[in-house]
């Protein structure tokens, strides 16, 4: 936050430290050399500062990465899963015994249950010990940081989408900070969710912020800003920061909605409260409000816990400090944050206040993190707002009016900050998470980075980033292009698609044997773009494209499948793990089956219920019901009967007849959303005329029908609705 104090902003150099994240067999007491010892400690200063700090402060607190395997659990089968947890539980449990045999005594001990890491308070005996073990790979010192910090909402295009009725509704944004203020008009109603992790530790003047002083609750009334031992004025930040990415509509008074406002809140106080001149910055800073590293974990654990519970778009982190050049893919957050993004989670983060060129904060500074710079209200970059080429995107920061708790007086104020960026776009991933339900956390970042105003910041190597425009990356809408594939002569085709207007044409690679027939896309290798799948109909191999829009990247071998009955259908994420899976269907004897894939890699397979009518074929996938599941489109061949398999995974749920289309001539080729209406239409070609056309759909229900041009030359197949070529 900036409030006209540049002395806060000096206290955004506070660092984050990091930690190495590295795999490897359980061992103790193996001894190293001194040197070996000292680099396992990864936070700016290394070795010599911590231990100067420990020998002054007689303790410090630190976080261990402990040698146990760690890949994030979405990428996991549910097996898998559960033995990676076991395994860093061993570990843990493992090392906090061999500690206490060798009669060292750690307080304020975490084991996390996602990551492989602990959180503890050692003295100078007990740092060298962890040291010197093998089974530790790093140690991190826990050093607290404060928070980062008129009409914006318009500025990004959200009010625009606001009256197609995409709000954020059914959909959480989770804000890490100092609690959020539930009872404030502007965000009446809008707290689902509470929780608080803080600390206490008196021999340094670090007290908790949670009510009743305790370190950790997931209590209603737990992130309230004022619910435990804050000082007047110095919690009032994430009421601010919800408020903008999702105050409510219609209050009184307010200065206009948030991004989101019908996007629900998981409210996590992780601040504490610091006592100290020599922690807050100098003489007379004290007191002040800062967040160790080790409750920010804490936090991230808690969402991904809630992950089942409500749908999770993104969770806010509006703080941070030191300065790094280059990704800190070794700071202790990112196992958490990972998780997270494979979950179709996105972590947004504030890049920092700190005026730096070329430089952001920690922690923005992960890869897997979304960090957000700031722009004034003439669309520069803001002067306080880090710039630097890792910034994912920029948003407005600059005099945002918000929300600040009753305990301050209530009302709104205008404040300037990334902290005040970042929730833009916490609240703009919300709009996206609704619309596109099952987009992942690339999928959508490839909107935000491909779309919105080009913005190049002059005084800092020219660094050129988009600002959002939540409209137009929703006007991308998936599936607005079309792709083709010519039976005779091995040509394909897109068609670029303005809804049914069509606005250019472009070449993919040819391709003249035509044993291998397009299939399906989807994308494969999570890059944000759809890959194609292919499928050779005389030796059974599958294989995949990987594809920069019309440019071919790469390409990677599935699992052959030799048995020519069985014919690839459709791709959708039946697992509900982010990424696509692959439908067949066997034309001989009616069995419908998934291949549970990651990437190009199969990890699984599951049956569906069989239909042995072979009138009945599979036409294309979509989420018709609204659930986030991908729902299966049949057509009959005979009768000219459609229907839609409502699913569960591979459960079918229930099922519903759409209208009925006798002439055989039409062919559905595919689904996409064609209406910018977030449902899935229907994708319709002659083989008799070559007329094209689309069935606007609600659901089941068509709701109106709209043609697109003809291709009368029926060797081009239509594949159906594409994005991204």
């Amino acid at each position: 936050m900036k409030t006209g104090s540049f002395r806060w902003m000096q206290r955004i150099l506070v660092l984050c430290l990091v930690i190495a994240v590295v795999m490897g067999p359980v061992q103790w007491g193996y001894a190293q050399t001194a040197s070996a010892n000292e680099a396992k400690v990864t936070s700016p200063g290394g070795y010599s500062q911590i231990h100067s700090k420990v020998q002054s402060k007689g303790t410090v607190k630190i976080i261990v990465k402990v040698r146990a395997p760690f890949t994030p659990e979405c990428m996991l089968k549910e097996k898998d899963t559960y033995d990676q947890r076991a395994m860093t539980a061993q570990v843990q449990d493992q090392l906090i015994a061999e500690l206490a045999a060798a009669g060292h005594k750690p307080a304020d001990v975490y084991k996390y249950q996602y990551v492989p890491y602990i959180a503890m308070t050692v003295d100078s005996a007990a740092l060298d010990a962890l040291l010197s073990s093998s089974d530790v790979e790093t140690v991190e010192e826990d050093i607290p940081v404060p928070p980062s910090l008129d009409l914006s909402v318009p500025r990004i295009g959200a009010t625009q989408l606001h009256t197609t009725n995409l709000t954020g509704t059914g959909v959480a944004v989770a804000i890490l900070d100092t609690g959020v203020d539930k009872n404030h008009p502007f965000l009446q109603g809008a707290v689902v969710s509470e929780a608080c992790y803080s600390t206490n530790n008196t021999a340094s003047g670090v007290y908790s912020l949670c009510p009743g002083g305790v370190t950790e609750s997931t209590a209603e009334g737990s992130a309230l800003p004022y619910g435990g031992n804050c000082f007047s004025g110095g919690c009032g930040h994430g009421t601010h920061v919800a408020g903008i990415a999702a105050g409510r509509r219609g209050v009184n008074g307010s200065p206009g909605p948030g991004v989101a406002p019908g996007a629900s809140i998981i409210a996590i106080q992780v601040f504490s409260r610091f006592n100290s001149d020599d922690s807050c910055g100098g003489a007379g800073t004290a007191p002040c409000v800062m967040s160790y590293t080790s409750d920010q974990i804490k936090a991230l654990e808690r969402v991904y816990a809630l992950r089942s519970t409500y749908a999770i778009a993104s969770a806010n982190m509006s703080l941070g400090g030191g300065q790094y050049s280059a990704n800190c893919d070794s700071d202790s957050r990112k196992s958490s944050i990972d998780n997270l993004r494979a979950a179709g989670i996105a972590t947004v983060i504030s890049s920092g206040n700190s005026y730096y060129c070329g430089y952001v904060g920690a922690p923005a500074c992960i890869s897997s993190a979304i960090s957000v710079g700031a722009t004034d209200d003439s669309d520069a970059v803001a002067g306080y707002s880090n710039s630097a080429s890792m910034v994912s995107v920029l948003a407005p920061g600059s005099s945002i009016s918000s929300s600040i708790p009753v305990a301050d007086g209530g009302g709104y104020q205008s404040w300037n900050g990334t902290s005040m960026a970042a929730p833009h776009v916490t609240g703009a991933w919300a709009l996206m998470k609704q619309a596109f339900p099952t987009a992942t956390v690339s999928n959508i970042l490839a909107r935000f980075t491909s779309t919105g105003l080009s913005v190049t910041d002059s005084g800092c190597t020219s660094v050129t980033k988009r600002r959002i425009s939540v409209s137009e990356a929703y006007d991308q809408s998936p599936n607005r292009e079309i792709l083709w594939r010519n039976t005779s002569n091995g040509q394909n085709l897109v068609w670029y698609m303005d809804r049914v207007t069509r606005t250019r044409t472009a070449y993919l690679p040819t391709l003249t044997d035509q044993n291998w027939k397009m299939v399906g896309t989807a994308d494969f290798n999570n890059d944000g773009k759809l890959d194609i799948l292919w499928r050779n109909t005389s030796d059974g191999r599958n294989t995949v494209w990987y594809m920069n829009r019309v440019t071919r990247t790469g390409a990677a071998s599935l699992p052959t499948l030799a048995d020519q009955s069985w014919k690839i259908v459709g791709t959708g994420d039946f697992n509900n793990d982010t990424r696509p899976d692959i439908l067949w269907r066997n034309t001989l004897n009616g069995q419908n089956m998934v291949w549970y894939m990651n990437g190009v890699t199969r990890t699984g397979t599951a049956s569906l219920l069989q239909l042995a009518d072979q009138n009945w074929k599979i036409v294309g996938t979509g989420d018709f019901n609204n659930d986030t599941r991908p729902d299966i489109l049949w057509r009959n061949t005979y009768t000219g009967k459609n229907l839609v398999w409502y699913m569960n995974g591979v459960t079918r749920t229930g099922a519903a007849y759409i209208l009925q289309l006798a002439d055989q001539n039409w062919k559905i080729v595919g689904t996409g959303h064609f209406n910018n209406d977030t449902r899935p239409d229907i994708l319709w070609r002659n083989t008799s005329t070559g007329r094209n056309l689309v069935w606007y759909m609600n659901g089941v229900t068509r709701t109106g029908a709209a043609y697109l041009p003809s291709m009368t030359d029926q060797n081009w197949k239509m594949i159906g609705g594409q994005n991204n070529y």
